[in-house]
């Protein structure tokens, strides 16, 4: 079995406060792995080291045989991170909002609309595609992030 997600020797220090201390871990690929652990035990900090918003301080990280370095987006299409809070622009719609990041990939209009619109379907968000988004509830911005 392929392996999706492989660390090695992951640290993380910050300015002599350890978050991420060697971590090695082996992520097959089609698993569902989480991270379990009570507050400040580096569950965030190594996320986003895997996802390569935070530099780790040692360490290797590869993302479907692809190594993410801080800052580079060779992985980018392999992985996504949706945090619990996804952050939006409130005052636009849901279906604005994904047609405005379905156009910072020079998606075509017409397949761009149709994706769309099968997105907001598949996270039940349709009936309200025209809402502004600074209405939605937590879980409703949640499965926007996941559309």
């Amino acid at each position: 079995m392929k392996t999706a997600v492989k660390i090695k020797g992951l640290v993380k220090d910050y300015n002599g406060l350890l978050a991420v201390d060697h971590l090695d871990l082996s992520v097959p690929e089609g698993s569902i792995y989480g991270f379990l652990g009570p507050n400040g035990a580096g569950k965030t900090t190594t996320l986003k080291m895997i996802i390569g918003m935070t530099n780790p301080t040692e360490g290797k990280i590869e993302i479907m045989g692809k190594e993410v370095k801080f800052g580079n987006n060779n992985h980018r299409d392999v992985i996504g991170y949706l945090p619990d809070v996804p952050g939006f622009y409130d005052w636009m719609s849901a279906k604005e909002f994904l047609l405005f990041s379905g156009g910072l990939y020079d998606i075509t209009k017409e397949i761009l609309k149709n994706r769309t619109d099968k997105l907001l379907k598949l996270v039940n968000l349709y009936k309200v595609r025209n809402k502004r988004i600074g209405y939605f509830s937590r879980g409703m911005k949640q499965r926007l992030g996941i559309a």
